[in-house]
């Protein structure tokens, strides 16, 4: 059964507890370059870094590029509808509650790919 965590952080601890944090790194680096997004990681980019990044990322996406965050949205499989529910929140707190709907969708990727394979 598919492990879940209820946050960003508890989501990047399981992925490193399950020796699968590497491999979320890279799945997010290659969805995110599916949507000509460039995130600065590497596979040393650590956990506090990771949620740094992606949050400010996701944060720039919904300010400036509504349309390629829905093309990332496409990407990782979440329905856009994630997006325009919370379009009347405060950015910052929508760009939380959607960075961790994206790190969980490819959280699954990640761990159906790797349990499965």
């Amino acid at each position: 059964m598919l492990p879940m965590a209820a946050s960003t952080e508890e989501l990047i601890e399981l992925a490193k507890s399950k020796d699968l944090y590497k491999a979320l790194l890279r799945q997010l680096t290659k969805d995110f370059s599916l949507a000509n997004i460039e995130l600065d990681l590497d596979l040393t980019t650590e956990p506090r870094e990771l949620k740094r990044i992606l949050l400010n990322e996701v944060q720039r996406l919904i300010e400036e590029e509504k349309e390629q965050f829905v093309n990332l949205l496409y990407i990782v499989d979440l329905p856009e509808n994630y997006f325009i529910n919370n379009a009347n929140k405060n950015v910052l707190t929508t760009s939380e509650e959607l960075t961790f709907l994206i790190l969980k969708r490819i959280w699954q990727k990640v761990w159906y790919k790797n349990f499965y394979t």
